[in-house]
C-alpha cells in the first residue's frame, strides 16, 4: 500500500542521526577558516537551530503516519495467526485530519498534496513550536501527539533559547568598546550638569572625546 512504503521511508530518516559525525570535520573546519569567534558562533547556533526544527518536523509527520497504520500481529489470521502486516488505518484521527477540518478541504488533506507542501506545513509547525510562538492551526490530537509536543517545546525553547542569550552576550562583546564609550559620555554628562559647565564647552569637549576615540582606535589597527 502507498501509505505503508510511506511509513518505510520515513523511518529511514532515523539515518539523518549520521549528521552527529560531522561534528569533527566542523572543528576541522573551524581551525582552518579565518572566522572571527563570535561569527562562527553565530553561525553554527543557526545550523543547530535548522537542523533541530528539520528533525522535528520529520518527527511530527512520522508521528501522523504511523498512527494511520495499523501494526497487527496476527495478519489476517488473528493474534498468533501470521506474521505482523502493516495496514491503514482511516479511523484514526491526527492534527493531519484536524488541520484540514479546520481549513475546510476535508478530506483532502497533507497526504494528498505535495511532499513539499507537507514539509513546508511541519517546518511551519517545528518552528512555531521552537520558538514558543505556537498560532494554534497545528495541534496535537491524539497522547502521542501531545507526548511529541511537549518534548519539542521543552527540546526547542532551550536550545533556541541558550543559543539566542548567547548570540547576545557576543554582540555585547563585540560592541563593548561603544559600551564603554557611552559610559565615559554619561558621566561627562552628569559632570557637566553638576558644574554647570556651558554648552559651547559641553560640544567641545565631546567633540575631543569623539576624536580621541577615533585615533586610539586607528592606532590599534
Amino acid at each position: 500500500h502507498a501509505k505503508v512504503v510511506r511509513v518505510i521511508k520515513l523511518i529511514r530518516l532515523l539515518k539523518l542521526f549520521r549528521v552527529l559525525r560531522a561534528t569533527r570535520a566542523i572543528a576541522r573546519l573551524e581551525r582552518g577558516l579565518a572566522i572571527r569567534h563570535g561569527a562562527w558562533q553565530i553561525i553554527k547556533f543557526i545550523v543547530v537551530v535548522l537542523t533541530l526544527a528539520h528533525w522535528q518536523a520529520c518527527g511530527w509527520f512520522l508521528v501522523h503516519a504511523v498512527q494511520k497504520s495499523n501494526w497487527s500481529l496476527g495478519g489476517s489470521g488473528g493474534v498468533g495467526g501470521g506474521d505482523g502486516v502493516l495496514s491503514t488505518n482511516e479511523e484514526t484521527t491526527t492534527w493531519v485530519d484536524v488541520l484540514a477540518e479546520s481549513q475546510g478541504t476535508y478530506p483532502e488533506t497533507l497526504d494528498n498534496d505535495t511532499r513539499f507542501a507537507q514539509y513546508v506545513a511541519c517546518a511551519y509547525w517545528a518552528t512555531t513550536t521552537m520558538t514558543t510562538i505556537g498560532y494554534g492551526d497545528i495541534v496535537p490530537v491524539t497522547t502521542v501527539e501531545r507526548f511529541l509536543v511537549i518534548s519539542a517545546q521543552l527540546v526547542g525553547s532551550c536550545v533556541f533559547l541558550y543559543g539566542l542569550t548567547q548570540v547576545t552576550k557576543l554582540v555585547a562583546d563585540t560592541n563593548g568598546g561603544d559600551v564603554e564609550f557611552a559610559k565615559v559620555l554619561d558621566d561627562a554628562n552628569r559632570y557637566f550638569t553638576q558644574r554647570n559647565v556651558p554648552k559651547s564647552l559641553r560640544i567641545k569637549v565631546k567633540e575631543q572625546l569623539h576624536h580621541q576615540r577615533f585615533f586610539n582606535a586607528s592606532e590599534s589597527v
